[in-house]
Order: C-alpha cells, then structure tokens, then sequence
C-alpha cells in the first residue's frame, strides 16, 4: 500500500512540472541568461548557462580584455552563482531590430525640422504666382522632412538590434526526495 501511496505522490507532481514547463521557457544548458545577484555581483551578469544545481548555478563568462600590446584577448571563466543570492533571471528569447522605433523616431524628428524650416521662412509676397503663409509652409515642410526623416530612421533602426529577455523563476516549483526511515517522501511546492 505505502508503494502505491508514493506513486500517486510522484504521479501528481507531473502536472505541476507541465504546468511550470508551459509558462517559461526552457532553462537548459547553452541559452544566454541575465542574473542579478546583489550578494554575487553588483551589476547584472550575462553568461551563458552551463548548468543548474540544487543550490547554485554554473555559468560561463566571456569576456574580452586588453592586454599589454593593446591587443584583445577573449577568454571565459566558469562562475558558481548561489541561488540564494539570485533575485532575478531572465533567458534570452533572441534579438529584434528597432526599426519601428526608428521610423517613429525619425518621422518625429524630422516634422517637427520641416515644421520650423517652413515656419521660419515666412509668408511669401502675395503678387507672386504661387504664394504660400508661413503656417502652409510649415505644414509642407513638416509632412515632406517626415517622410524623409521616417526612411532614414527606419534604416537606421533596423540596423540595431537589442536582445529580448524574459523572467524565469527558479522556485517557482521546487520538488524533493528526502530518504526517512519508514522510505522516501517526495515534496512539491508551487509559487503562483
């Protein structure tokens, strides 16, 4: 009967580990991650991940230094970061451009130039065959240096790339075996 008991036990925790497996992405060995670690580390460290233990993370460190020839050198160091020293980490998801935000930067940019160019000329002579006010011209200017300014941006957005990171949580389920004398007993806990 006491076998039967901790196979239900055990079985009841798998959908749990489905649950959790569905909400984060998988932290497995390669991906990138960010960790903060105020006791470890002042700044944010991104690495690579190399491990994950009961109590601690191994991650791999690359870095590039200057050495006395003023030449780079790359290398990498293992780092074991206590999981009780994480308050945050984050796996990257990959890279997306930034053009939208380039073309709404550039766009911007260049309505409000066009607005003041146009502004600032003034009004023209009203005898000449085309005369346009200054407000005319600035709403000419504006739209014509938006569109110019809305290309350029985008180009350039589009050139820079930033990585996109999503929150993992380490205990958002913690399952363990503990030997007793009567036999194991199998614990479960899940953070919402």
């Amino acid at each position: 009967m006491r076998r039967i008991t901790q196979l239900l036990a055990a079985l009841s925790v798998l959908p749990l580990a489905a649950l959790t497996a569905q909400q984060n992405p998988l932290l497995e060995p390669g991906r990138r991650v960010r960790i903060t670690a105020p006791g470890f580390s002042t700044a944010p460290t991104v690495a690579t991940l190399v491990a994950v233990h009961p109590e601690t993370l191994v991650v791999q460190q690359d870095r590039v230094r200057i050495d006395h020839g003023r030449r780079a050198l790359r290398d990498s160091m293992l780092l074991h970061v206590p999981l009780t020293d994480v308050t945050e980490l984050e796996v990257s998801t990959g890279t997306e451009s930034q053009w939208t935000k380039g073309l709404a930067y550039g766009a911007g940019a260049g309505f409000l130039v066009g607005l003041a160019l146009g502004a600032a000329s003034g009004d023209d002579p009203p005898n000449q065959w085309f005369a346009m006010t200054a407000g005319e011209k600035a709403l000419v200017g504006g739209v014509a240096f938006a569109a110019v300014g809305g290309v350029v941006g985008t180009v350039v957005g589009a050139l820079i790339k930033v990585e996109r990171w999503q929150v993992m949580s380490l205990d958002r389920m913690r399952v363990r075996v503990v030997a007793s004398p009567r036999g194991f007993v199998l614990g479960a806990s899940l953070r919402l």
